[in-house]
């Protein structure tokens, strides 16, 4: 009912597209041409954080990594100096807004943020440590009534496009070499038009799903375990949440292992206030779950960021001819069983 009553408010009121988390019929979305997943050859772990940007604590109301050298920037910084093997994806959010009578000043190329930049961009150059864009504003304006934070749900395909391509420019021209994308809080526009403004956009890959939202919402369409090829574009999945138990994550890991798949977690640059934040509970579990991966594990698994795995993918999934049927998801589904019971 609620989603019903959602759906005329957009239609008939706010006359916006309606997003994928709201089709009356999630099987009968048009514009997905999807490859059947690519299977690594090695089990990989990577981690993916969102969020980070220069805007400062004050006005997020948490810290976002605003700070170089001190609060969450200076934990990760730690973290990386005691596992400098692991991979990790940055999705930074190019210019924050909190309303749109913001008058912004949080734009990463913006020569006041020059140093915070700086400071990041070593990060890269001495850890494997990738930036992917997030959004433009992590904001949205189209629909005053809910989802303030869903960016792409009820945009145009006119709309993605600028925002993506807007959002990019920023990042590129501060000095960032970003190959991914993963849009502010999963839901994305029914027509998949933004899987075609990222493509347009020239990037590698979209890190569009999780267990049950982004492209998976309602209903499975790409694999939570293995890279998938949609629209000309490689999806990489997220399987585990950093607010999961212990037990949990590791549980999971095992078992993605055991398939060669890829152990995806998933955080957000935050001290506080978003799911999955890097509190220091959190971050306590990320280190004894990456002694977990480690123990009696060397060579067993990889680690990467999604850039350098997408790029493996993006090779074998050409070479894959597309189709929009079914794929046995088996392996997937365990999973997806399991996780549900974790959810917070």
């Amino acid at each position: 009912m609620r989603r019903r009553i959602k759906r005329t408010l957009l239609r008939h009121i706010v006359r916006r597209p309606i997003p994928l988390s709201l089709c009356s019929d999630p099987d009968s979305i048009e514009g997905g041409v999807f490859c059947p997943p690519w299977k690594c050859g090695k089990a990989t772990c990577v981690i993916s954080m969102d969020d980070l940007c220069p805007a400062p604590a004050k006005v997020v109301g948490a810290d976002l990594g605003c700070e170089p050298g001190g609060g969450v920037s200076k934990e990760l910084e730690n973290l990386l100096r005691e596992f400098p093997h692991i991979g990790i994806t940055f999705f930074v959010i190019p210019d924050f807004r909190r309303s749109p009578a913001s008058r912004g000043g949080y734009a990463v190329n913006l020569p006041q943020n020059s140093a915070w930049v700086k400071y990041y961009l070593e990060w890269a150059r001495k850890y494997q440590v990738e930036f992917g864009v997030h959004g433009l504003h992590h904001f949205q304006r189209y629909n005053p009534f809910f989802g303030k934070r869903l960016e792409y749900a009820f945009a145009t395909p006119a709309e993605a496009r600028a925002s993506v391509h807007a959002g990019l420019g920023m990042l590129t021209e501060a000095g960032f070499d970003v190959r991914g994308f993963r849009q502010p809080g999963w839901d994305i526009n029914s027509d998949l038009s933004l899987i075609s403004a990222v493509r347009s956009a020239g990037l590698l890959y979209v890190a569009g799903s999780s267990l049950d939202a982004g492209l998976n919402s309602q209903r499975q369409r790409v694999s939570n375990l293995f890279p998938t090829g949609i629209n000309g574009l490689v999806n990489m999945p997220q399987n585990i949440e950093l607010d999961w138990p212990l037990a949990r994550m590791c549980e999971e890991a095992a078992r993605i292992q055991s398939v060669r798949g890829i152990i995806s977690v998933k955080a957000h640059v935050a001290d506080r206030g978003n799911p999955n934040a890097l509190t220091e509970k959190n971050l306590c579990k990320l280190r004894r779950f990456l002694d977990f991966l480690g123990s009696g594990r060397s060579g067993e698994i990889e680690y990467a960021t999604f850039e350098k795995i997408a790029a493996l993918a993006e090779k074998s999934l050409a070479s894959i001819a597309p189709n929009a049927g079914e794929w046995d998801a088996s392996l997937d589904q365990d999973v997806k069983r399991s996780s549900a019971e974790a959810r917070i």
